[in-house]
């Protein structure tokens, strides 16, 4: 016979959970302030200082070696989508391009 996925004692403690409320936490209190952050301070803090050091040299010493790994890193450090604003000089439409450049006597009355 085979055995169950999941036991006698499982079943009824799971029957009897109720799941939380819009808007209730499992974790009132939250984590502690910089439990979690501490560890990533000082690696970030590390990581700056060997960079200060050696960074420069180190991106040469990939371009030149691997160019591929490189070109990995400049990608993944992109945004994933770039917005580009293809319209000349960043008019919104053709009339607001008219309205900005045009010099201020065309259309006046007394420009002669």
């Amino acid at each position: 016979m085979a055995k169950p996925l999941v036991s006698d004692l499982t079943e009824r403690k799971h029957r009897n959970l109720i799941p939380f409320k819009p808007g209730q936490s499992g974790n009132p209190r939250g984590r502690p302030k910089g439990a979690r952050n501490k560890l990533g301070e000082e690696f970030l803090a590390e990581l700056y200082n060997d960079f200060e050091a050696n960074g420069r040299a180190a991106i040469e010493r990939v371009r030149e070696e691997d160019p591929a790994a490189y070109l990995r890193v400049i990608v993944s450090v992109l945004p994933k989508e770039l917005k580009i604003d293809r319209r000349p000089l960043g008019f919104r439409t053709d009339q607001h391009r008219v309205k900005v450049c045009r010099p201020s006597w065309v259309g006046r009355s007394d420009a002669g």
